[in-house]
């Protein structure tokens, strides 16, 4: 887990596989100008850690970014929000993944990333989007 906090402007970023590079630089470039960022890595997807989870969502008043190299509809996302509001907890959300799209190949995965808008600079993007609204 990758900690910075900073009070009222921090967000948790939920991330597994390849993607968790991505959440890391977003959150490293976030923490520059100002902002605080928890990634998690979950290590199961059917049945998240809530304990966890719960902790790294207090520390950032329910703001969440999911971001996955996989379909939005069922992926990682998905299953993990589904489980933490069946829980009652109260999120903030932006989900980052790839939105109904298939077969599309690259020489590097980052081509694929920044075509989808998953890549580092999305995720921080929607980070933003979420702690300081309309920028």
């Amino acid at each position: 887990v990758f900690e910075k906090i900073v009070p009222s402007k921090t967000v948790t970023i939920m991330a597994v596989g390849p993607m968790l590079h991505e959440a890391v630089k977003a959150a490293e470039k976030m923490t520059k100008v100002g902002l605080g960022a928890v990634v998690v890595n979950p290590s199961i997807v059917n049945h998240p850690d809530l304990e966890t989870l719960n902790h790294c969502l207090n520390l950032s008043d329910g703001y969440l970014v999911t971001a996955e190299d996989h379909q939005l509809v069922g992926g990682m996302g998905a299953q993990i929000t589904h489980v933490l509001l069946r829980k009652g907890v109260r999120l903030k959300l932006a989900s980052l993944g790839v939105n109904d799209e298939f077969g599309q190949s690259a020489y590097k995965a980052s081509e694929l990333y920044q075509k989808h808008g998953i890549d580092a600079e999305a995720i921080e993007k929607a980070a933003v989007s979420l702690l300081i609204p309309n920028t």
